[in-house]
């Protein structure tokens, strides 16, 4: 499958430019990931052990241990502040990361830096606590652990994801070129009022974003699809609402789908562009038979 190359601009591939403690606290803005980084991510060398990245978030999940749910306080750059409250009377947990791109590695993409001081747990995401008073904590005073060499690679998971068990049948729709949709397990089967069948396979997932994929559309091409699919319990004609969040270049299925290369890797914060201004929702619910 192709890959595409990790950008360097916006990290710096040198470990000292990671963090500077001679940086003033001035400029430091308040936190928001790229789109390159947001996404799961598998640590290396811990098969299990996973890092779900959004704009303002990190969760951490170590397997026989507590979710660690952060919120990012603040960036510059490639360093991120993370916080999480109470996780302890009076008590709050911090720890501070940085994250650079790899070349040389045959699966990793980055590098992770635990940039704060090492305590008792994950030796990259374990918290360390301060006094829950601290607000907010200030990256000059925190982050100057870049000494130390505790540092992991980190490696994006694979493609594929499920759809929940309540999408998975089959669906009358409002969207008018479609005479009926139907979920699987993992695959959206979409018949167009021409009675042409198309089937997508779910291919990236964060909670109620979804990124399809149809493969070889056309002749050396894929057809990418992203969808925002929210249940709608107390409708009652309605069972869910979905908005397309994908521009698309394709003249067919009026130009809903997003043609790439054929086994491009494919990523749904960088290839999903509609996520903050989606389409005009349309709904799904059950036929009238109840099929």
């Amino acid at each position: 499958m192709p890959i595409r190359n990790v950008p360097s601009v916006m990290f710096g591939a040198e470990r000292e430019e990671i963090y500077n403690p001679a940086t003033s606290f001035e400029g430091w803005s308040n936190c928001s990931t790229p789109m390159t980084l947001r996404d799961r991510w598998f640590f290396i060398d811990e098969a299990r052990t996973t890092l779900r990245i959004r704009r303002k978030s990190f969760v951490f999940k170590d397997p026989g241990n507590e979710i660690l749910r952060y919120k990012c306080v603040q960036n510059k750059g490639n360093t991120y502040l993370l916080r999480i409250q109470g996780i302890d009377l009076n008590r709050d947990g911090i720890v501070c990361i940085g994250f650079a791109p790899v070349h040389d590695h045959p699966t990793a993409e980055y590098r992770i830096w635990r940039l704060s001081q090492s305590v008792i747990g994950h030796r990259i995401m374990a918290p360390q606590e301060i006094p829950g008073s601290i607000i907010p904590p200030n990256i000059n005073h925190w982050c100057k652990g870049a000494h130390l060499p505790v540092e992991s690679y980190i490696q994006r998971s694979e493609p594929g994801c499920k759809f929940p068990h309540e999408l998975r049948t089959h669906w009358q729709t409002s969207l008018q070129i479609a005479w009926r949709l139907s979920f699987s397990k993992t695959e959206l089967s979409f018949v167009a009022m021409n009675r042409t069948s198309y089937r997508f396979r779910c291919e990236r997932r964060d909670k109620e974003f979804y990124l399809l994929r149809s493969f070889n559309m056309l002749p050396g091409q894929d057809g990418i699809l992203c969808l925002n699919i929210v249940q709608l319990p107390t409708d009652p004609f309605y069972d869910f609402k979905m908005s397309r969040t994908n521009s698309g270049n394709w003249n067919s299925l009026e130009g809903m789908v997003l043609l790439v290369d054929r086994g491009l890797s494919v990523r749904l914060y960088e290839d999903c562009d509609w996520l903050d201004s989606p389409a005009r929702p349309e709904f799904l619910y059950r036929p009238q038979n109840g099929g």
